[in-house]
């Protein structure tokens, strides 16, 4: 892949009048990492004729290395000021990851971003600044998928209806029903695909406002058989579950909320390689079964990972 521009924290490359380039080679990219590099940890079994797999993790983060200089097109001289190397270093060396990603056609990638940070090294010609150096570090083996997200507003409406995928490719159909689930009743359905394109799971982030009940409510994921409750939730309350960070909070500053939480941070899996049916089932709801009531809305969202090198 060729490109000549990328966007940092917000802020492209070319605002500030350069291009990605490569002082050594023809295209803009020199090194490139792919990667999900996986280290597996065995032991061997027969004397060292065959070895059982007994752990794996990932090994490296994604990394990059290229050059930048002034926009030959637009500078008749290429040489870096004293000021623009200032502005260009407090922009690019930070002591934190940021989002990140190359910028084609003028247009960032709309599939996948980063989160990185650079060490950068001085090109010089007779102690000439012409050129940058950046050497690119991520915060993990892969890429992160755009949020996709689904937010939904259940109160007053109770109509059985069908919903086409959303923009963002997350949601396959939400179904308003009301069924009868482990002998307690009103639980509320969405069917979920896990995008990643890894076996396994990811954090899936839930926000909801309780309505005008008050209780235990209760999100069931019948693809993974795990259960997440919440316990003496009260009338009109919004709860987010970060799954992510490991976080649960409430609006309401009364409701010490992680005595009343069973540290069951919902995730989606994904089993198989195939996304031809739904990865996920999720049941929600009161967990009472004299109950009638049902939460008012509720918020999910999930990171996909998204394996590859960096393009």
């Amino acid at each position: 892949m060729y490109a000549e521009d990328f966007e940092y924290d917000g802020t492209k490359l070319s605002d500030f009048g350069f291009v990605i380039c490569n002082f050594n080679e023809d295209s803009g990219i020199t090194n490139l990492s792919a990667g999900a590099e996986i280290v597996f940890d065995t032991v061997p079994v027969n004397h060292g004729r065959r070895r059982i797999l007994t752990g794996s993790k990932y090994q490296e983060c994604l990394s990059a290395t290229f050059d930048i200089i002034k926009d030959p097109c637009a500078n008749e001289n290429i040489a870096i000021s004293d000021s623009e190397y200032i502005k260009l270093l407090t922009w690019l060396n930070r002591h934190k990851f940021l989002n990140f990603n190359f910028v084609n056609t003028e247009e960032v990638n709309i599939l996948r971003y980063y989160k990185a940070s650079f060490n950068i090294e001085d090109i010089r010609i007779d102690d000439t600044l012409y050129g940058l150096h950046l050497n690119m570090t991520t915060d993990k083996p892969f890429c992160y998928g755009y949020d996709k997200s689904l937010s939904k507003l259940y109160y007053p409406t109770s109509v059985n209806y069908i919903l086409p995928t959303n923009e963002n490719g997350m949601l396959i159909y939400s179904l308003d029903q009301f069924e009868s689930f482990d002998g307690y009743t009103r639980y509320q359905n969405i069917y979920i695909n896990n995008y990643s394109n890894e076996l396994g799971f990811v954090p899936l982030n839930i926000k909801f406002n309780t309505g005008s009940a008050s209780g235990t409510i209760r999100f069931y994921n019948e693809t993974t058989g795990e259960n997440t409750y919440v316990y003496n939730t009260s009338p009109n309350e919004t709860i987010t579950i970060d799954s992510e960070n490991k976080i649960i909070s409430s609006d309401l500053e009364l409701h010490k909320i992680y005595n009343d939480f069973n540290f069951v941070f919902p995730r989606l899996e994904r089993k198989t390689l195939s996304l031809s049916t739904y990865n996920n089932k999720l049941k929600f709801g009161y967990d009472n079964p004299n109950k009638s009531e049902k939460i008012s809305s509720v918020e999910l969202s999930y990171h996909p990972i998204i394996k590859g090198s960096i393009f």
